[in-house]
């Protein structure tokens, strides 16, 4: 009969129990569960060494690189080597050393490229290298391992597991590092862990259940099982001392790392210290009460991007905003000098950033909250520039716009003084006049628009600056003559006064001091004539009355 092909599920079936089959009876469960747990320990070790690396810049990061590669090398191969001494090919086995000894140089290049890739660039690229890296590095130990494995015996491959173990390896690193630099799940580092053993475990297996050994009657023993065993627990153990010195090196580090952070915390300023690839190398936790973050929004190896989207979350930005942000952060690194900047949220907070790059690459920043500075700041700048009693501007404020004017602008100058207000003072007292003045300041207020400048000189004299043709500065005058003029009642009495106003108006080329002499001599003509009047000073005839 032709030989049928089988329905894919059945042929996945099958493929998956060769695998599993090999597992369970052509390997010693002793060696195995040995191998799996220095694969565990030392895949989390390598991790923890990976993110830490993430986080470093220049000298220190190569450091932590060759410490990756050291222990995650070590590692793989110790898992491999342990793994293959525990199958059981039925034949006498024997060891090439050196062959032995380069697959555990093959393991160390390959994870300290990959390393050295991975944590100099945050690109799509870099990820696919990085795995692609670790993935071969991967096979080549476990290929070059089996090269050393001499058995007596012809050895066959079955080409379809070799090239799926290969895939395995690949496919699972490149998940790896996807979950290590592009996520924030919660435990990002147990699931990298996981991804990196099975990376390991099924390329192994997979493996082995591709190589075939068809037996032969050769004279000559190989390696005896006692030997084996003592060669593996010598291995293991070596490997252990390795891991272990990094997890003294992670905890001496994490420990002096811990004080650091006490100190700062201590700090009334917020401080973040960003790695040139993006990753933040530390902070402090004055930054979650300035920006009102949740414990949980930033870790040390998170991205930068997590820690600004959070902020924009909680202020409530739109995603074009939050972007642009994450932009400046990034630029300020590159720009190679201390960037001073102030951010402004709309619940009135104003956050002071200073932006410092760091020689070997990556940046401090520091966040202070100056919002009190600044409402002080601008309550000073109030009062330097307006009059307590009255809340108008004052002299000062007065000088000050005058000499903003252009010679080229047209506006209208009113100098107002009010008639009869001594007599108040001295009738009532001066509380009594001050009410009067501020109420006069509320009639000027009501009178003149939005656009209009009302000041108050001093005592009882007033000004009014008005962009506008001088016969709607005139019309102004007049009204404001008439409703001051108006009776005030205040605390039972009825107080009257009045005021006069000269009034002076720009022409093209004129300095605003010009127009503010012309003003007052058109005042004190006003009051000359008989106060409660309005006059224009007239240029041609020097003053004109009304």
């Amino acid at each position: 009969m032709p030989e049928q092909e089988l329905p894919l599920f059945l042929e996945r079936t099958v493929w998956a129990m060769t695998v599993l089959g090999c597992i369970a009876f052509e390997n010693d469960w002793r060696w195995l569960v040995i191998a799996v747990l220095i694969c565990l320990i030392g895949a989390w070790a390598t991790i923890g060494l990976f993110e830490r690396a993430s986080m470093t810049i220049s000298g220190e990061r190569a450091a932590w690189n060759l410490l990756t590669a050291l222990v995650g090398g070590s590692s793989i191969w110790c898992t491999h080597f342990i793994a293959i001494l525990g199958y059981r090919p039925g034949v006498p086995v024997t060891l090439d050393a050196a062959l032995t000894i380069a697959s555990l140089l093959v393991a160390i290049a390959g994870i300290a490229t990959g390393a050295a890739v991975a944590t100099g660039s945050k690109s799509r690229l870099s990820t696919f290298a990085v795995a692609t890296t670790t993935g071969i590095a991967i096979s080549a130990v476990h290929y070059v391992g089996l090269l050393a494995y001499r058995v007596q015996g012809i050895v066959s491959w079955d080409g379809t597991y070799l090239a799926a173990s290969v895939a395995l390896a690949v496919g699972l690193s490149a998940l790896c590092f996807h979950v290590l630099r592009n996520t924030n799940w919660a435990h990002k580092r147990a699931k990298a862990t996981g991804l990196l053993v099975m990376a390991i475990l099924s390329l192994h297996f997979t493996g082995m259940t591709a190589f075939r050994v068809k037996p032969l009657s050769l004279d000559g023993g190989g390696l005896e099982t006692r030997e084996l065993a003592a060669l593996a627990a010598a291995i293991a153990a070596i490997v252990l001392l390795v891991i272990g010195a990094a997890f003294c090196v992670r905890l001496i580090d994490r420990s002096t790392r811990a004080e650091i952070a006490e100190a700062f915390d201590n700090m009334s300023t917020g401080v973040l210290m960003i790695a040139p690839s993006g990753v933040i190398r530390f902070y402090n936790n004055r930054v979650f009460e300035l920006f009102g973050l949740a414990p949980d929004a930033i870790s040390i190896g998170s991205q930068i991007e997590q820690f600004l989207n959070a902020i924009g979350r909680a202020a409530g930005w739109y995603e074009a905003r939050t972007h642009k942000v994450i932009e400046n952060h990034y630029r300020w690194m590159d720009e190679g000098e201390t960037i001073k900047v102030e951010q402004y949220f709309d619940d009135g907070k104003t956050i002071s950033i200073s932006a410092r790059p760091l020689r070997a690459g990556g940046m401090i920043v520091t966040y202070d909250d100056v919002t009190a500075l600044r409402e002080s700041q601008k309550q000073i700048n109030h009062m330097a520039f307006h009059d307590a009693l009255t809340g108008l501007a004052n002299r000062r404020g007065f000088a000050d716009h005058l000499a903003r004017l252009s010679p080229h602008s047209d506006f209208s100058l009113l100098m107002i003084d009010l008639d009869r207000f001594k007599p108040v003072n001295d009738k009532f007292g001066h509380a009594v006049g001050d009410e009067v003045l501020a109420m006069v300041a509320g009639r000027l207020r009501e009178n003149c628009r939005s656009t209009d400048l009302v000041f108050r000189l001093g005592g009882d004299e007033m000004a009014v600056l008005l962009l506008v043709a001088p016969h709607e500065g005139y019309a102004l005058a007049k009204r404001i003559v008439e409703c001051l003029s108006q009776p005030y009642q205040l605390r039972g009495n009825t107080i009257e006064i009045g005021a006069s106003i000269g009034v002076a108006f720009s022409r093209r080329g004129d300095e605003a001091s010009l127009v503010q002499h012309n003003a007052d001599l058109a005042l004190y003509a006003a009051k000359e004539a008989g106060r409660g009047r309005v006059i224009a000073f007239d240029r041609d005839a020097e003053k004109r009355e009304h």
